[in-house]
């Protein structure tokens, strides 16, 4: 499936999970295609959640996760060694 194919229906994919959030909301945070498969990370303005879109083009099935943010860290390089 073709990256343009896959962001559309993964966007409406999380649609489906989540009818709260506004398409014009949305956007991809990271996007890979490998041999018949493709993954997406999608966040949304209105949540702290964001979504895992799978395309499984083996089976032509497509899976959602749902993550929530717990926390966001900041920490020195150094302090993370």
């Amino acid at each position: 499936m073709d990256s343009r194919r896959f962001e559309e229906l993964a966007m409406k994919a999380v649609l489906k999970i989540n009818p709260n959030i506004v398409l014009s909301e949305m956007y991809i945070v990271w996007m890979v295609k490998v041999l018949q498969n493709n993954k997406a990370l999608i966040g949304a303005v209105s949540t702290c959640n964001y979504y895992e879109v799978t395309y499984n083009g083996d089976k032509d099935e497509i899976y959602v996760d749902e993550y929530d943010k717990i926390s966001n860290t900041c920490l020195n390089v150094n302090d993370a060694l």
